[in-house]
C-alpha cells in the first residue's frame, strides 16, 4: 500500500507540445506484428528501484511513457525512427526526500540530473569524460507540489522543470506497471515482449550505430529496456548503476 501511495505521490505532469499523433503518449501495443501506440489510452509504466546514497540503500521510482515515434522537423535525420519515449526517475533518501530527479530518453540519451541542493553538496567532476548535466536544481515547493516536465514536440527532450500550474486542458494518465511490456498481448492471443534478448525495442533501430560503433555500445539510439540503459559514450555509465549518485555527487 505503502508504495502505491509514493507512485501517486511522486507522478509527474507532462507538458507535451503537440505537433502531430507521434508527439502523443499512449499504451504500447502489437498491431500487425509491429510495435505501434494506442494514443485512446495514455498511460505511464512504472518501476522501483534501489541505489546507494553514501554507504545506505534508497528507494526510486521509475516513471516510463512512450510515444510512436521520434520524428518531426526539429529531430536530426539519424535519430529518427518508431517508438520513442522518456523515463522520469525520482530518488528518496532514507527520509522520504526527493534528493535528485533525473531524466533519459529511453534509448539511454540525454541524460540530465535535477539534484536537490539542500542534499547534494558538490557535482563531482569525471576524469577523462563529460561530467553529469546538471541545467537546474529541484524547485522549492517539491514535492508538496507537483513537478511539470516540458518536453518538445518531435525529439520528446525535457526543456524545462517547474512546479505545476494549474491549466486550462489536462488529460489524465494511468499508472500501469512495467512488467506489462515484457509480456504484451498480440492479436493471436499470444503474449510476446517489446524488447528482444538483448533488451533492445522491437523495430526501434536507428542510423546511429552506422556512426558510434566503435564506442562498444550495441544498436546506440534504439529504445532499450530496464537495466540496458548506457549512458554515455565515454567510459562506462548505466542509468542503473546503485553507485551512479555517488560517483557523480558529494552529499
Amino acid at each position: 500500500m505503502i508504495y502505491r501511495i509514493l507512485l501517486a505521490f511522486f507522478a509527474p505532469v507532462y507538458n507535451q507540445d503537440v505537433a502531430a499523433d507521434w508527439d502523443k503518449m499512449g499504451t504500447v501495443i502489437w498491431k500487425n506484428g509491429r510495435l505501434g501506440i494506442d494514443r485512446t489510452k495514455p498511460v505511464v509504466y512504472y518501476f522501483f528501484s534501489h541505489a546507494y546514497i553514501q554507504q545506505l540503500p534508497v528507494l526510486q521510482i521509475n516513471y516510463v511513457f512512450w510515444n510512436s515515434g521520434r520524428l518531426g522537423e526539429l529531430t536530426p535525420w539519424y535519430e529518427r525512427g518508431d517508438m520513442d519515449g522518456l523515463t522520469l526517475r525520482v530518488t528518496l533518501d532514507r527520509s522520504g526526500i526527493p534528493v535528485v530527479v533525473d531524466m533519459m530518453n529511453n534509448c539511454g540519451c540525454s541524460h540530465v540530473f535535477i539534484p536537490n541542493r539542500n542534499g547534494v553538496q558538490q557535482v563531482k567532476a569525471v576524469d577523462m569524460g563529460l561530467d553529469p548535466v546538471t541545467p537546474a536544481d529541484l524547485p522549492d515547493g517539491f514535492p508538496s507540489r507537483r513537478l511539470s516536465v516540458r518536453i518538445n514536440s518531435g525529439w520528446h527532450q525535457a526543456q524545462h522543470i517547474d512546479l505545476f500550474k494549474e491549466a486550462e486542458k489536462q488529460i489524465s494518465y494511468n499508472l500501469v506497471p512495467y512488467r506489462e511490456l515484457e509480456s504484451l498481448p498480440k492479436e493471436d492471443g499470444t503474449f510476446e515482449s517489446m524488447f528482444d534478448q538483448r533488451g533492445i525495442g522491437k523495430g526501434t533501430e536507428r542510423v546511429e550505430p552506422y556512426f558510434f560503433f566503435p564506442m562498444g555500445i550495441p544498436e546506440v539510439g534504439a529504445m532499450r529496456q530496464r537495466g540496458h540503459h548506457p549512458t554515455a559514450l565515454i567510459g562506462r555509465t548505466h542509468f542503473d548503476d546503485p553507485q551512479l549518485f555517488n560517483r557523480f555527487f558529494s552529499w
